[in-house]
């Protein structure tokens, strides 16, 4: 009903909340194809340091409605 199709098992993504208190810890929500088939879904949850990289770990890009104005 709101148009969002094909969103599991491309990448992990990164999420702006924190883990913890300290910040130390970024959540990563999701899973991708190339992981154990218990992590790959949608409801899988992750924390790591904000600076790790791996092609398993993305960002989605959202635009709330009414965020963003036509010029």
């Amino acid at each position: 009903p709101y148009g969002v199709r094909d969103v599991a098992g491309g990448v992990n993504d990164w999420c702006e909340d924190w883990h913890d208190e300290r910040k130390v810890w970024k959540v990563a929500k999701g899973g991708s194809w190339d992981q154990q088939s218990d992590a790959c879904r949608s409801a899988s949850r992750n924390w790591l340091a904000p600076s790790y990289t791996h092609s398993i770990y993305g960002l989605r890009l959202v635009v709330r409605p009414g965020a963003v104005r036509a010029s």
